[in-house]
């Protein structure tokens, strides 16, 4: 099995359930893809903004869980979003997600 495949496998319940698809996975690197179909748009035609949250907190979360030894865990201490256009329905969105700080007990992605 490919670590692509290993990351796809450790996604958890909520990134299941938006459909989140894991292109590839080095410790450098995640990248992954979100389809945006109907069901994430707000009332404005657009990907809603919480999903755009919620993939970003979910490659977060995954990236920085690759990275742990047995035993740990691992929780978002923060998140923000800024946004600066839309994303178009029925196109794909697509995450890349590296770590910015790799500390013993904080990982910034």
């Amino acid at each position: 099995m490919d670590r692509a495949q290993e990351a796809q496998r450790k996604i958890p319940a909520f990134g299941q359930t938006l459909g989140i698809r894991i292109v590839s996975y080095r410790p450098e690197e995640l990248v992954g893809e979100l389809a945006c179909d109907d069901k994430f748009k707000n009332r404005n035609g657009v990907l809603h903004g919480g999903a755009v949250l919620g993939f970003a907190d979910a490659l977060g979360g995954l990236a920085a869980a690759m990275t742990l030894g047995e035993g740990e865990t691992t929780t978002t201490i923060e998140s923000k979003v800024n946004f600066i256009r839309s994303v178009p329905i029925g196109g794909v969105a697509r995450g890349v997600c590296i770590p910015v700080h790799l500390g013993r007990r904080l990982t910034v992605w």
